[in-house]
């Protein structure tokens, strides 16, 4: 399924409706290209796609942007879909309306249908999925063009949540996401009531919101029940268990051919060696397959000879570029420890960093690094950065000139660029095999202090967790720049979080370091209402309805009256004219058409009011 290469054997794979599966398998393998395959992108060199005929599918792809000009809340809200066609019935029923009980039914029949489908809860929904993701109430009145590559990526992923298809696809959707706004999308992903198959490099998300874990191995799915820490567990026993029984079918094997081939020539033995041969058939008939050996990334970040006691800190510091992102920061940072530095984006995290690291000066203040540490920086887009024209063997030596060509080849080996791929030059390679380039680099040589920026950014979940393993058992001083949370959880001791009060400094994490703030109480979006007011307002349009219903039946029943006595003034006419010649007659019949000429002027002032009251 990708040019002359094949990623994927003909295999039967089922998406059943409540399905929430999620696709691993390492970079490569062909996960995006099954999943654009599913969505009908992707031609197939074999088989077929089915979608169950009315079902509803969505699809975010890894590279997903908005591309509108509209505000980013008209954009996501787009997404409600059916919702908005209810909407626009219910406007257009409104509109209609004319006091005739035609009307009003097929107003209260439009509007039913608008509540039953989550109508009057729809901005709250939208305001909700903008709000977890990480969009203040600021920002829906803004043109989605303003955004970044990564903040359009986030207003599409919006919209798909929104729109609540039946079948979900999304590709590497934590992708320019923040620790908060992952957390809202596991959660979200927990409680979506249809199919989902999701690609994703964050253990967090895969944990909280997978049933089982589908992986792409060997051009092959293998399916294993439970989030992606029980598929570790599995896939681990299942691995031993196959490579044990290989072992004894082996050894099974080699004994029936001793036998044959000691006793195989003898009269006295052949009945015998032909029954060992037809065993042997029989067993290599039934060999067990073993899986393709897996290239583990083994890391180990090796701690430099000064990894101990005050290694950087920082006093009375400033930080920023021109204007101090955080003042008067006073930090010691000790060998052993481990700091996570948390916060929104754009807080001033990466400025601090690299202020740690030597690369932006300060504003005010002092630095102070310990005589003879050896500090690595891992920056953001450094893979991205690497000379292109230079193969990743090449790279490594460039930047560790002391290493030797075989101890690079050995460590791009070991996380997983290995053969020719470590001969390819940078260019060409994929996002995570640059990252591996780039993490070699800081592998082969010791630190005793590691400032690492999102470095697990482009891995794939299986590398990213050997590289949590390594941070964790580093020696020296770690300063980690993620939104990974396994990460987090895994590796921190200390934690400085930026605030809009300051940089809150502790040793630990806490439960609001990691979840996302509480939304506020009402989350209508710009020129919508707000959902208490809305919930107001349904109940307001409930009475009215409900009055003009009132209005109408007694409308009928005025106007039944009013036909009532104009045919009763007129049988007292013709029996006016029939009987004009019997005073006493007449006398009786004109008392009698006096009252009821009042009672059908009473009658046509009453219709006249609740006409009135019904139109308006």
């Amino acid at each position: 399924m990708a040019g002359e290469r094949e990623l994927l054997e003909p295999v039967d794979f089922t998406l059943l409706p409540n399905d929430r599966l999620g696709l691993v398998g390492r970079n490569g393998a062909g996960k995006s290209t099954l999943l654009r395959a599913i969505a009908g992108l992707q031609d197939t060199a074999s088989g077929k796609v089915e979608l169950q005929s009315g079902r509803r599918l969505g699809y975010l792809p890894q590279d997903a942007v908005s591309g509108s000009q509209k505000t980013v809340w008209d954009e996501v809200r787009e997404g409600l879909g059916h919702i908005l066609d209810l909407e626009r019935a219910l406007l257009a029923a409104t509109e209609a309306m004319d006091g005739s009980p035609e009307r009003i039914a097929a107003h209260a029949a439009a509007e039913d249908a608008y509540r039953q489908a989550g109508g009057y809860a729809a901005d709250k929904i939208v305001g909700g999925t903008l709000w977890g993701l990480g969009f203040a109430p600021s920002d829906w009145t803004r043109s989605c063009a303003e955004f970044s590559g990564g903040w359009q990526m986030r207003i599409a992923l919006a919209r798909l949540l929104v729109s609540n298809p039946d079948i979900l696809l999304l590709d590497e959707p934590t992708n320019h996401l923040d620790m908060h706004a992952r957390s809202y999308l596991a959660r979200r992903l927990a409680e979506h009531e249809g199919a989902l198959l999701l690609v994703s490099h964050d253990r967090f998300v895969l944990d909280r919101c997978v049933t089982a874990v589908i992986e792409l191995r060997d051009a092959g799915l293998d399916r294993y029940t439970g989030n992606f820490t029980s598929f570790l567990r599995l896939r681990a026993e299942r691995d031993a268990l196959l490579t044990m029984t290989a072992e004894r079918q082996a050894e099974e094997a080699a004994r029936l051919r001793r036998f044959v081939e000691r006793f195989g020539a003898k009269a006295t033995k052949a009945a015998q060696a032909q029954s060992r041969v037809k065993r042997l058939e029989k067993l290599e008939a039934q060999a067990v397959e073993l899986p393709k050996a897996q290239e583990v990334a083994r890391l180990r970040l090796q701690a430099g000879e000064r990894a101990s006691g005050v290694l950087m800190s920082l006093r009375g510091a400033s930080i920023g570029y021109t204007t101090p992102l955080a003042k008067n920061l006073e930090m010691e940072l000790c060998a052993g420890e481990r700091w996570a530095v948390l916060g929104a984006n754009g807080a001033g995290k990466t400025t601090l960093i690299k202020t740690l690291a030597g690369v932006l000066p300060l504003l005010a203040g002092q630095r102070h690094t310990a005589r003879g540490a050896r500090v690595g920086f891992y920056e953001q887009d450094q893979a991205q950065a690497l000379p292109g024209d230079l193969c990743g063997v090449e790279v490594v030596l460039e930047r560790a000139p002391f290493c030797t060509e075989a101890r690079a080849r050995g460590m791009l080996g070991a996380l997983g660029l290995h053969g020719d791929d470590a001969l390819r030059p940078v260019r060409t390679l994929s996002g995570g095999e640059k990252a591996r380039v780039a993490l070699a680099c800081l592998a082969v040589m010791p630190h005793d202090v590691l400032l690492l920026d999102e470095p697990t950014n482009h891995l794939d979940v299986l590398t990213a967790d050997v590289l949590t393993q390594a941070i964790g058992e580093f020696g020296g001083l770690v300063v980690l720049i993620s939104h990974d949370r396994h990460l987090v959880e895994r590796v921190a001791t200390h934690v400085a979080r930026f605030t809009p009060e300051g940089v809150i400094q502790r040793e630990g994490l806490l439960p609001e370091d990691l979840e996302p703030p509480k939304p506020p109480p009402s989350l209508g979006g710009a020129g919508q209402t707000a959902p208490a007011e809305a919930a107001s307002a349904h109940k307001d349009r409930q009475r009215k309805l409900r009055e003009r219903e009132r209005l109408a039946r007694e409308l009928s029943q005025a106007e039944k009256k009013v036909s009532e006595l104009e045919d009763k003034l007129s049988v007292l006419d013709r029996a006016l004219s029939d009987e004009a010649d019997q005073p006493a007659r007449v006398a009786t019949l004109l008392k009698q058409r006096e009252q009821a000429e009042a009672a059908l002027n009473a009658a046509m002032t009453r219709w006249e009011e609740l006409a009135l009251a019904v139109e308006s």
